[in-house]
């Protein structure tokens, strides 16, 4: 299955682009009613027998989504739902895997109805990248076990795979608000994505587990021509299944591709030799601080600083261009308010299950106005 979802799904299979009008008047700029479709199709009554009976033998299968409403993420226990045999369990699970896909901007949001004191409320959901892009645990679960008597003492392995590169790849940038905004978008989900490594990295370092980390590295050199390329996708999945046949190295701490990354181009000496010794006294433990040890890394890898206040960033400015005309400039309209869809009062991280929350219609608009989409 996992083969062959990777491997035969085009863009058309994910979306259906709407017309630029959809940025004004719409939610999203495609309709991901083909990725509902893909989702209802392998997720079945099988797959979430098997989901419940794995949740059963103590196996846990968690997807984050954020809830804008509340600006919160949110964590559904999916084991749960799956085992937990009520009518609309099913139907939960598919509308969580779409809300937990839906690009902000990109692909509508999802709507979720979830109950509370015996009132029902309809919850936006999107992309829980849009929060974080990989979880663990929260920092402070040990603290919670600690506080209710629980120990923690069981050797635990953690092993996470990043479907990226350890860089971003960049080119010159057009003087243009379009050509701007798409590679500042890429540069913050990259920073971030490596941002939430760091952050798993500090916590596992702190508790004592053993980490582990795979990446896309720079020996994979496919073309990447658009999103969901058949072809590209079909060279990834054949470069990840001969790292995993020929046994993978499994990277200790994040800090091991960047130190890689400076071998590998000009600095200055005394920064690498203080890079390779920060990153070896965090990997083998004698750093008191590895989740603090740098404030600031630059995604140019040109610079490392450890304080904002004297972060020199002069080498990084590139020579001035010629302005283009200026247009005449009008300030638009504002735009009209979004009518609030009604959320839960409590803007906790939680773990939902299927006693909290419905399927309802994963692209129900909210009640304030009529439904252009009707459930597929």
């Amino acid at each position: 299955m996992l083969r062959n979802v990777f491997t035969s799904v085009g863009p058309s299979d994910i979306a259906r682009k709407r017309s630029l009008l959809a940025a004004i008047n719409n939610d999203g700029m495609a309709d991901n009613r083909p990725l509902w479709e893909q989702i209802s199709r392998y997720a079945d009554e099988s797959l979430l027998e098997k989901v419940g009976d794995e949740h059963a033998k103590g196996r846990i299968l968690l997807v984050g989504t954020t809830n804008l409403d509340a600006c919160q993420p949110v964590v559904w226990n999916m084991g749960k739902i799956a085992a937990s045999g009520a009518p609309g369990a099913l139907d939960l699970f598919r509308t969580i895997l779409l809300a937990s896909a839906a690009i902000p901007g990109a692909f509508p949001p999802t709507m979720i109805r979830v109950e509370v004191d015996g009132e029902i409320y309809e919850e936006m959901h999107v992309d829980g990248g849009a929060s974080a892009q990989v979880f663990l645990y929260p920092p402070s679960l040990r603290g919670v076990a600690a506080s209710l008597a629980e120990e923690m003492n069981r050797k635990v392995h953690v092993y996470i795979i990043r479907n990226s590169r350890k860089r971003a790849s960049g080119a010159p940038v057009k003087r243009q608000t379009i050509s701007i905004v798409s590679p500042a978008i890429r540069s913050l989900i990259h920073t971030q994505g490596f941002g939430d490594l760091y952050r798993i990295y500090g916590t596992t370092h702190r508790d004592g587990l053993d980490f582990n980390l795979a990446f896309v590295d720079d020996d994979f050199d496919a073309e990447h021509p658009k999103e969901f390329d058949t072809q590209y996708m079909r060279a990834l999945f054949d470069y990840g299944f001969r790292q995993s046949r020929d046994g993978y190295s499994w990277k200790k701490s994040p800090l091991d591709s960047i130190v890689e990354s400076y071998r590998s181009i000009r600095v200055r000496p005394g920064l690498a030799v203080w890079f390779e010794s920060l990153a070896h006294q965090i990997g083998s433990g004698t750093s008191e601080s590895p989740a603090c040890a740098i404030s600031l890394f630059w995604p140019h890898r040109r610079h490392i600083v450890t304080d904002l206040s004297v972060a020199n960033t002069s080498s990084l400015r590139r020579r001035p261009r010629p302005l283009p005309p200026s247009p005449r400039h009008s300030r638009p309209d504002s735009d009209a308010e979004r009518p609030r869809s009604r959320g839960h009062s409590s803007f906790r991280t939680r773990i939902c299950n299927a006693a909290t929350a419905d399927s309802g219609s994963p692209f129900r608009r909210s009640s304030s106005g009529p439904n252009p989409l009707s459930p597929p």
